[in-house]
């Protein structure tokens, strides 16, 4: 298609749209009343709001797993590692009856 008749459909299109009623403000817009909207505005910031503070609650329920989980590994690998103590003989009974 050439550029004239490119430009050609695209004017037809446009005059058929405004034959049809199309840009014309012959109906009013229809708007949502203002408390509506901040309603609407409110709860997606609560809901924003909970889904932020659930999700960093999981996140420092894993992350306090992890940390309980990295120091028993280390308490008890530490243990193993230790040298049996020795316990000391029972002194005799000095006061026999």
């Amino acid at each position: 298609m050439s550029k004239n008749n490119e430009d050609e459909a695209w004017s037809k299109l446009a005059e058929t749209a405004r034959r049809l009623g199309s840009g014309q403000d012959s109906a009013p817009l229809r708007t949502a009343p203002a408390d509506f909207v901040s309603r609407i505005r409110s709860r997606r910031r609560e809901l924003w709001d909970l889904a932020r503070t659930l999700l960093w609650r999981r996140w420092s329920l894993i992350a306090v797993f992890i940390a309980i989980v990295a120091y028993l590994l280390v308490h008890f690998s530490l243990r193993k590692d230790r040298e049996p103590t020795i316990t000391p003989p029972r002194p005799p009974h000095l006061f026999s009856s």
